[in-house]
């Protein structure tokens, strides 16, 4: 499957997390040659209009950082999956998380005529972007629907405890029936992102989609290419479903419309490279005396540059643990 020469170019330019100013610029200038109007604030979150509404915009959302400090140096594709190699020949992330969901949010301001798109700096700095920027963009806003989410198959069904839609009525009958349609068939909480902060200060209805990134937070990251295109179909169709409408959270009792579950980790990783992340966080945990995600996340909202730190930390311990499986990596294969 032939990349994406937009998305090549996303995967390329440096945005490590508190460190995203290429990408904001790239952002920028890919915007105003488009016709947008955009406004990039004081911490670097982009925010871009595309056209007039009638009514409200619907809204489109991803972050711009990753967790890698630089680029892979090279990019391939097998069996429809693409991976990184640093310049030693071992495997790079790709920052899928979250570029899949930038280059999604770009082709859907490609495809409408009225659009509104918040692309933000430092989510894996605990929300660092979303938590300051103002929430004026989002006064005209009817619905928000982001692509930060692990996976093909899975709907961000709440963050933090915090339920993103409701259980029925017609946003949510109107987006499950087009997402159960094109494979999505679990529901889960997530520990957070984005959508989240959006959510809070906002009386509509939102949503998180798989996107089709896996391995997180890993050297063996990589995108899913089938998977993120039929992301991209999906959130066209649902767009086009729910239109320039306002769809209000009145927090009604309902039940959803499958299960909700709690993630597992074989949900977000290749099963291969289960083990090498997990020993690399472990080992930069107890480096950094953190023993709990909650104490991790405290650190996080006090001291953002020491979460970027503990980022870059943990990429150097799996870099050492993927030392020990490069025979393996080297053979390129993977399993669903």
């Amino acid at each position: 499957m032939k990349v994406d020469v937009l998305l090549e170019k996303i995967i390329g330019i440096p945005s490590f997390t508190m460190e995203e100013t290429a990408m904001s610029l790239f952002l920028e200038s890919y915007c105003k040659q488009k016709g947008y109007k955009i406004f990039r604030d004081e911490w670097g979150n982009v925010f871009v209009t595309k056209g007039e509404t009638v009514g409200f915009y619907p809204c489109v959302t991803s972050h711009l950082d990753t967790v890698f400090p630089i680029p892979p140096a090279s990019i391939h594709v097998y069996n429809n999956r693409l991976y990184g190699l640093d310049k030693n020949g071992d495997r790079s992330g790709v920052g899928g998380d979250d570029k899949t969901g930038v280059w999604i949010c770009l082709k859907l301001l490609e495809q409408f005529k009225v659009l509104k798109a918040a692309f933000y700096v430092g989510e894996e700095s605990m929300m660092y972007g979303s938590t300051r920027s103002s929430n004026e963009f989002f006064k005209d806003v009817g619905y928000c629907i982001a692509f930060d989410c692990p996976s093909g198959n899975i709907i961000g069904y709440s963050s933090q405890g915090v339920r993103l839609f409701e259980n029925s009525g017609p946003f949510t009958d109107t987006a499950w029936g087009i997402l159960s349609k094109r494979g999505y068939d679990k529901m889960q909480d997530h520990p957070y992102t984005d959508i989240l902060r959006i959510k809070e200060r906002n009386g509509f209805q939102t949503m998180n989609i798989g996107s089709g990134y896996y391995n997180l937070h890993s050297s063996q990251e990589l995108i899913h290419l089938e998977e993120m295109e039929n992301c991209l179909a999906a959130g066209t169709e649902i767009i086009a479903n729910l239109g320039q409408k306002y769809y209000a959270y009145l927090n009604k009792n309902s039940t959803p419309p499958i299960p909700v579950t709690q993630s597992v980790p074989t949900d977000f990783y290749d099963c291969e490279s289960l083990m090498s992340l997990s020993h690399g966080t472990i080992q930069t945990m107890r480096k950094n005396n953190v023993h709990s995600l909650q104490q991790l996340y405290e650190i996080g909202q006090h001291s953002p540059h020491k979460a970027a730190e503990f980022h870059r930390d943990a990429l150097s311990e799996q870099t050492k643990e993927l030392k020990r499986m490069k025979k393996w990596a080297k053979t390129k294969t993977f399993c669903e």
